[in-house]
């Protein structure tokens, strides 16, 4: 895993030890959901208060909170790692993100304004064009923020937030099926028939296209989870 150069700001007066913490909380995060560390993957105190520059107290205070969140779990002689669910969690989670997004699709096809839908047609073109590049980390990067357009969409801030944090934990099994072979192409046909059913306002439409891309995701990624299980014990990147 290579150092990072970025740091904490500095040549300003230190912030409090919770803000600190808490821009550290996002700085691992980030690195978690971009997968620089993965499901298994120790979270050492040491490396990452030199990794961002700053003393092992702020970043235990961050790790804390990542194990709040669920991004991280506290285990007994190692120490903090990176959330790596069961195959069944994993499922879980997934059934239950289907449910939310199809509702999300849902209310966006009956609430969606007209710079919602411009939003919408941008980002899912911002998708087409990442995948002619071959280069799946962009694509991934596009899907999010079309995913996360449906949510503005739909206009309710506790739904949003709700996915926005079941996101978080599966992010790592849905970047691990972006980078399936043909997933890419298969997901650009998904996004326009979900657009479609919103530009339609047809909320039953939208609902069953988007749970349709949310199970074919699930079920990709729940394949490629049982056989790394099955291979080494733990999923990979």
């Amino acid at each position: 895993m290579a150092q990072s150069e970025r740091s904490l700001p500095s040549g300003q007066p230190q912030p409090k030890r919770r803000t600190q913490s808490l821009q550290l909380q996002e700085l691992i995060e980030t690195a978690i959901l971009q997968g620089e560390f993965g499901p298994g993957d120790r979270l050492d105190e040491s490396g990452l208060a030199q990794r961002f520059g700053v003393s092992r107290t702020p970043v235990r205070e961050a790790l804390k909170g990542l194990a709040a969140a669920h991004l991280a779990v506290v285990r007994p002689h190692a120490g903090v790692i990176v959330a790596n669910p069961s195959v069944g969690e994993v499922m879980e989670m997934f059934e239950l993100m289907a449910m939310l997004e199809a509702f999300a699709a849902s209310r966006a096809a009956r609430r969606a304004t007209a710079n919602d839908l411009a939003a919408l047609k941008e980002t899912h073109q911002r998708c087409k064009e990442a995948a002619k590049t071959d280069k799946p980390a962009l694509f991934f990067d596009a899907n999010q923020e079309f995913h996360e357009s449906i949510y503005v969409a739909a206009h309710n801030s506790v739904l949003r937030e709700q996915i926005m944090a079941l996101d978080k934990r599966l992010a790592p099994y849905r970047r691990l099926v972006t980078f399936q072979p043909g997933r890419i192409e298969e997901s650009i046909d998904e996004h326009a028939a979900i657009l479609d059913a919103i530009e339609r306002m047809a909320p039953d439409d939208a609902s069953q296209a988007m749970r349709e891309h949310l199970d074919l995701l699930a079920e990709d990624a729940l394949a490629l989870a049982r056989a790394t299980v099955e291979g080494t014990g733990a999923l990979s990147r």
